[in-house]
């Protein structure tokens, strides 16, 4: 979820064990791995709920690192782990990133996650800005923006509704279902997602526009098209109505500020 920072390290393979407790791992891996940490912060399933077989070790580390940020895979303790290391000030750095301010996947992890490691303060300090940032909510869309989000949904609406059944169809339904998550998020000022999250954070803001999407991705699948192009025409009446006639959009590059 955070390819912001990829780093390739070498990592030995090493052999399955049965995993110990998910708190005490985190602590341990830190302090083994990470000299220079001041604080560490778990987050994910294995705190939130709703852990699998499949989940791992998510953890923010503070530390007086230089290399920082950075993200690191490995396994330890029988858990697969992956590590997100920063000093406060890129912390901060990432959380002003425009992509952080609409989708705050760090922030997330921060204001929800379980401190596992606290030599000064800063993990605490972290923790509470973290939770700050996520009461503030994202900014509102300017309005070339909100026009751009607006056209892209009515453009997928197009494509969704003119296809007849080929094999693009799924990769259609794909980019409306995304396109429908960014309007109707910024419908109710709420944080966007990406990928599994684009559900997650849509129940946060509203449970019965997520049960209406998930229902209405289920009849697609049955042959049943209407359920989603509703919702899609819905949220786009709530923007301002579909847009094509007129649109007009800067072509010069964006700058991320």
């Amino acid at each position: 979820m955070f390819a912001l920072y990829d780093r390739a390290m070498p990592e030995q393979e090493l052999p399955e064990k049965e995993r110990s407790d998910p708190v005490d791992a985190a602590r341990e891996l830190v302090t083994e791995k990470v000299s220079t940490a001041r604080g560490a912060i778990l987050a994910g399933s294995v705190v939130t709920g709703g852990a699998t077989e499949a989940s791992d070790l998510d953890i923010v580390v503070i530390a007086d690192d230089p290399d920082a940020p950075y993200r690191r895979s490995m396994r330890f303790e029988g858990w697969p782990a992956e590590i997100f290391v920063h000093t406060e000030e890129t912390i901060h750095g990432f959380w002003e990133r425009k992509d952080e301010r609409f989708r705050p996947a760090l922030a997330l992890m921060c204001g929800r996650g379980v401190i596992v490691l606290d030599t000064d303060g800063r993990a605490a300090r972290i923790q509470e800005e973290a939770r700050e940032v996520l009461a503030a909510g994202p900014p509102p869309l300017d309005g070339s923006e909100r026009d751009r989000i607006r056209y892209g949904l009515t453009d997928s609406l197009d494509d969704f509704l003119a296809d007849p059944g080929t094999s693009e169809l799924p990769f259609i339904v794909a980019s409306l279902t995304k396109g429908l998550c960014e309007v109707a998020m910024e419908n109710r000022g709420a944080f966007r997602g990406s990928g599994k999250w684009m559900l997650r954070m849509a129940n946060e803001a509203d449970p019965d526009f997520a049960t209406e999407l998930s229902a209405a991705l289920d009849a697609v699948g049955n042959g049943n098209r209407e359920p989603l192009a509703a919702l899609a025409r819905a949220e786009l009446d709530a923007a301002g109505g579909p847009l094509f006639e007129g649109y007009w959009a800067d072509g010069r590059p964006l700058l991320d500020d």
